[in-house]
């Protein structure tokens, strides 16, 4: 017959053989390297007596332990919210320096990574306001008002922006926390703002015709940047990034130095995209791409009297949600180079009509709109009709 106490107090047990009662002690309880038993004889009275008192003995210590563990987390919240430095935390040759240095050394860290030159002019521009609104304060002086005093002084930004601002604020705390200036990211204590997510506007089909048909007629060699996002899924920046060299029989491969994800993406030409990359006139490098592209939408705005509509983005959104419908999220991602999740919740808008995502894929160039090129542009423009697109 045995008798167990209660699972969290102890591992104790009162057990009965010949009637005879003893109860074991938990080594933990006492000194002794193996566990100690207690006899009572035949009294099973005083084996509970003693088993309640184990009992109560137990649950002091736990509660001892309980009590010091919460004490030192209460400490290490107070040093935390009063920025007590922690001299063990810290090597002794490390002596303190300003935010604007601080600042310096993150940016040489994140491009001695390898981090891209736009990123790395982006986190400049956000966090040099921040660190000079900061004065001459260390890292450890910073607290959570001081960050929310800056994100929310300016009433002119966006929700957007300020979350923008607090993500790279929190980068370069967390950059603090590795090299031991703080022990906290005070960006967790900041209430970030609420965004909520919205449908993105992509382009119908009579809308992606005007856009190529104006551009057979006006640029066409612009289409060399407009195609590979719109019906190849490569992003607008891999798209100014391709070379005569990246195209293959049936795909263009693209290095891990030009993507954004710094891997390397091998798109597959489909018809469409094929059709309209051979193009005469084509080209493949448009350091101006934006400004003839704004031409474009003049020439539109001028011939329909209504602005075209261009928004952030639009084009990888449009190629997303046309490519969803034809091939599913999961061969999408792939092409598109994005997470499924990313690609469900970002990304993809729901096209109503199936005729417009056939038409979309459908469509080819109609060669008659093409603007006439005089034998100097001929000798310039790279055709890809040279290339193995056929």
């Amino acid at each position: 017959m045995i008798f167990n106490l209660p699972k969290i107090i102890a591992r104790s047990k009162i057990r009965c053989k010949k009637r005879v009662y003893y109860v074991t002690i938990p080594r933990d309880l006492y000194s002794g390297e193996e566990s100690k038993t207690k006899w009572f004889g035949t009294s099973e009275t005083r084996a509970n007596a003693f088993a309640e008192s184990l009992n109560s003995l137990r649950q002091q210590r736990d509660d001892q332990i309980r009590g010091h563990a919460k004490m030192m987390n209460g400490l290490a919240a107070f040093a935390a919210a009063h920025m007590i430095r922690d001299v063990r935390m810290r090597p002794e040759d490390k002596h303190i320096k300003p935010m604007m240095m601080v600042l310096q050394e993150f940016l040489a860290v994140k491009q001695k990574a390898g981090i891209s030159e736009k990123r790395l002019v982006t986190l400049n521009n956000n966090l040099t306001p921040f660190c000079e609104f900061c004065g001459k304060k260390q890292p450890m002086e910073i607290i959570k008002s001081d960050i929310e005093m800056f994100i929310y002084a300016d009433n002119g930004l966006s929700q957007r922006t300020r979350l923008d601002r607090i993500k790279d604020i929190s980068t370069l705390f967390q950059f603090c926390i590795g090299e031991q200036y703080v022990v906290k990211n005070q960006c967790e204590f900041v209430q970030r703002p609420k965004i909520p997510q919205k449908i993105h506007r992509v382009w119908h089909f009579h809308e992606v015709k005007l856009l190529l048909e104006t551009a057979l007629r006006t640029f066409p060699e612009v289409i060399g940047y407009i195609c590979p996002t719109l019906q190849g899924g490569f992003r607008p920046q891999e798209a100014e990034r391709l070379t005569e060299e990246d195209f293959g029989l049936k795909y263009i491969s693209l290095d891990g130095e030009r993507t954004k994800r710094r891997r390397i993406r091998n798109v597959h030409i489909n018809d469409t995209l094929r059709a309209w990359l051979n193009v005469p006139g084509v080209q493949l490098i448009n350091k101006g791409a934006d400004h003839k592209i704004n031409k474009i939408c003049e020439t539109i705005l001028k011939e329909t009297g209504r602005e075209f509509p261009w928004e952030h983005d639009i084009m990888r959104h449009t190629f997303c949600s046309y490519a969803v419908h034809k091939f599913g999220f999961t061969q999408t991602s792939v092409m598109a180079c994005t997470s499924e999740s990313n690609l469900r919740t970002i990304y993809f808008t729901l096209i109503q009509d199936e005729k417009e995502v056939e038409d979309f894929w459908n469509f080819r160039p109609d060669l008659s709109l093409l603007k006439p090129s005089t034998p100097v542009e001929m000798a310039e423009n790279q055709n890809l009709d040279d290339l193995v697109l056929k």
